[in-house]
């Protein structure tokens, strides 16, 4: 990966000057699934601009569930 591309809002594990952002994105996906858990205890989750896919992987562990990551 060269360093024009790292700007944040697409982040990847292991990358020193991104873990700042990677961290924040791992929160919020952390957080989503418990309010997803309580909301809507049951289910597919649909995780739409997904990106990379880990915060999916994130979404189906932290929900106890299957997820599906859409993106590009």
């Amino acid at each position: 990966m060269t360093e024009e591309f790292l700007t944040g809002e697409r982040t990847w594990p292991g990358v020193p000057r991104e873990n700042y952002w990677f961290m924040r994105h791992l929160a919020c996906y952390r957080w989503a699934a418990t309010v997803i858990d309580r909301q809507a205890p049951s289910g597919w989750i649909l995780d739409a601009g997904s990106g990379e896919g880990y915060g999916t992987a994130e979404l189906s562990t932290g929900c106890d569930r299957d997820a599906v990551g859409v993106g590009t």
